[in-house]
């Protein structure tokens, strides 16, 4: 005979409720940033963009002088000074650039953990992992740190070392330098000093996002989000295997894609440069030469090398760069459905991948654009000066091209700032109709 059942207490019962109350009301949340948050991180991906497309021109800067006598030889002095005299440029461009990423990154990651540990956001809306990894993987006064040190440095070097030693006593340089000098290296003493109360402020900020949702909540998180999608409508098990098909052979066949051309890319460069090398052993010496039979070699190795880089460079173009087209069109299926009443089924993950991407398609041409600018900045700076190119190509229109790049800049800056606000909202809403979970774009 069973034993008789024994009632639970309604204080028990009431505990109980509330408690899958509770379980039930986790779920993933973006922070849709305010207008200081969004001109921050819109500035700084900005500034990213610029930095990026600095360095790689600074590379190809530096490739130019290694082989440029080889391509161009009858340029060959015409080239090298074009290089010296656009280096420093170069290093001005590099330098603002630097000098804008590092505070507006750190401002951008403060004013997120600010924004997470505000009081009116509840422990159960659980912020994503991109917005827990940068809080948790960050040290903002630390970076501000460093770039203070290394301009405390820069500073003191060039105002007690290089304006003494290296000017002379009438040269005009030498007083606004170590005024300039001083100016900075007092600036970069300030700002250390003001970085400890920073420090505590993001310690605590940090820790707090920490303690408010850790693995426990992110758990709990993903079982509710998973609970609300098994009752969102379903795809046909047949097309959705199918999808899952088409999704694995595409992943597999990008891999071997990116392989294949990262193995011709990298052998054409050899080749090329092992040809070069030979034709050319000393940088101010006579060419070596090797024969009928070697000179042969060498111009197969030189032609075969170039054309195999350059085809892995425009094969990578046209696969990684020009759109998908069933892809555009996936994602502006699921774009639609989002603003619909009835969003259905949700898309597949690789569509659902790039909704939460952080930039919308405008916003990658911007900082597409960001990117060619820091690129080609400071060839047109040393243009306008009579400097660099200018002396390879005079006549050409440099103080125009240089007010184009600047209202390009302008723009694609705004449009990156408008794209923020935009974009989270975007992830807000996918996160809440198709609770997709901790799922990153």
């Amino acid at each position: 005979m069973p034993p008789p059942r024994v009632d639970r207490p309604p204080r028990d019962r009431d505990g109980r409720a509330r408690h899958r109350r509770e379980r039930d009301a986790y779920r993933f949340v973006e922070l849709v940033p305010g207008t200081r948050l969004a001109v921050c991180d819109g500035l700084a991906t900005a500034s990213g963009a610029l930095l990026a497309g600095a360095v790689a021109g600074f590379l190809l800067l530096l490739g130019a002088a290694l082989v440029g006598a080889e391509v161009l030889p009858s340029w060959e002095h015409e080239a090298d000074e074009a290089v010296r005299t656009t280096v420093g440029w170069w290093v001005l461009t590099l330098l603002v650039a630097v000098l804008a990423v590092v505070p507006l990154r750190a401002a951008t990651t403060l004013a997120v953990a600010s924004a997470l540990t505000a009081a009116d956001r509840p422990r159960t809306d659980v912020p994503p992992l991109p917005l827990r990894r940068r809080v948790a993987g960050s040290n903002p006064p630390g970076a501000v740190a460093g770039l203070a040190w290394t301009v405390l440095a820069v500073a003191v070097v060039a105002g007690a070392v290089v304006a003494p030693l290296a000017m002379g006593p009438g040269d005009a340089e030498r007083a606004p330098t170590v005024v300039v000098s001083a100016v900075v290296g007092a600036a970069a003493v300030v700002g250390l000093v003001a970085l400890r109360a920073l420090r505590s402020r993001w310690t605590a900020a940090r820790d707090a996002v920490r303690s408010t949702w850790g693995p426990n909540e992110v758990r709990a998180a993903e079982a509710a989000e998973r609970r609300r999608r098994a009752a969102l409508p379903r795809t046909a098990p047949a097309a959705e295997a199918r999808r899952e098909v088409r999704s694995g052979s595409s992943v597999r066949r990008r891999d071997r894609v990116t392989t294949a051309l990262g193995v011709a890319g990298g052998v054409g460069f050899v080749l090329f440069l092992v040809g070069v090398t030979m034709r050319h052993p000393r940088r101010r010496g006579p060419d070596a030469h090797y024969g009928p039979v070697g000179e042969t070699a060498i111009d197969v190795l030189v032609g075969a090398g170039g054309a195999l880089l350059g085809a892995a460079l425009l094969a990578g173009a046209l696969w990684f760069v020009l759109p998908n087209r069933r892809r555009a069109r996936q994602r502006r299926e699921a774009l639609a459905r989002l603003r619909s009443p009835d969003p259905g089924p949700p898309p597949a993950d690789d569509v659902v991948r790039e909704l939460l991407s952080p930039w919308s398609g405008g916003a990658a041409g911007a900082i597409g654009v960001l990117a060619v600018t820091g690129l080609v900045a400071p060839s047109v700076l040393a243009g306008v000066r009579g400097e660099g190119v200018a002396l390879v190509a005079p006549g050409a229109p440099y103080g125009p091209v240089g007010v184009v790049l600047l209202v390009a800049a302008v723009a694609a800056a705004a449009v990156l700032v408008d794209d923020v606000g935009r974009s989270a909202r975007r992830r807000a809403r996918v996160r809440a109709r198709w609770h997709v979970g901790d799922a990153t774009g």
